[in-house]
């Protein structure tokens, strides 16, 4: 092949940038801009089709076209301050799971009015579940003596009686270290299946390990009577310092005769 022909064939167009050179193999910024016009105008196409498809899902409701616009809403002014305090679990939960549903919500075509709709649900099912605790102190205190007052009801006329009689029992036996009883009196304020199971649990243990299951009793400072603490105090597996226990509280209720005799 002569030169000339060699020259002939040879391009200076790279074969991979076609439309960026002019015929003479020059960079062409004019090339360049109409490519960049031209992917634009693709984009902006399947940008629209892509929000028709989403109106076609939505049913003809206008829908937002980016997740942001989703931010367009403001809770009810009682859950406010679950939105605006990153500090607590319940804020820091509260904003994640509004960014999940407006994730889901433009996922789904979901309008404005339907993402607030699925907002406002939310809030409402936190509060119901006691996550977001929108009562003042004074409605939580009513709630909490309605509460009570149910519990008791299921413990039947005897309700007083038996939770003073378990709670004394389990404060003042030995039988359990500390943070058992502290394990068990939790549960007890769970409400009225706890007291009574352990209710039942005292009777055994009563029975068991204190002498005859004879009815628990208190005076009106809370300690059990003498012939209960006696029991206790003559156990093999009460300590000494339990039993030292016994009779400064003993002396402190202002019982000062001597233990009974069993």
């Amino acid at each position: 092949m002569s030169e000339q022909e060699n020259m002939e064939s040879f391009s200076l167009i790279p074969e991979n940038k076609p439309d960026f050179y002019d015929e003479n193999g020059n960079f062409s910024p004019e090339k360049v801009q109409n490519l960049l016009d031209t992917e634009k105008q693709e984009t902006e196409k399947y940008k629209k089709q892509a929000l028709d498809m989403r109106r076609k899902l939505s049913k003809g409701v206008v829908v937002p076209s980016s997740i942001e616009e989703y931010d367009d809403w403001t809770p009810d002014e009682k859950y406010a301050k679950f939105y605006n305090d990153s500090e607590t679990e319940a804020g820091v939960f509260a904003k994640e799971c509004l960014a999940e549903i407006n994730k889901m919500a433009f996922e789904n075509a979901f309008s404005k009015e339907q993402s607030s709709a699925v907002k406002n649900m939310f809030n409402q099912l936190m509060e119901n579940l006691n996550i977001f605790e929108t009562a003042t102190p004074e409605e939580q205190n009513q709630k909490k003596l309605e509460w009570l007052r149910q519990e008791k009801e299921k413990l039947g006329e005897q309700a007083d009686s038996i939770i003073e009689q378990s709670g004394n029992f389990y404060k003042n036996c030995n039988l359990f270290a500390p943070e058992e009883k502290q394990l068990i009196l939790s549960l007890m304020n769970q409400g009225a299946e706890g007291v009574r199971l352990f209710h039942k649990i005292k009777g055994l243990l009563a029975g068991n390990h204190l002498g005859d299951d004879i009815p628990f009793s208190s005076g009106l400072n809370g300690l059990p009577d003498d012939y209960t603490l006696a029991r206790e105090y003559n156990s093999i597996t009460t300590t000494p310092e339990r039993r030292f226990q016994i009779l400064k509280l003993r002396q402190e209720a202002g019982r000062n005769g001597g233990l009974p005799l069993l």
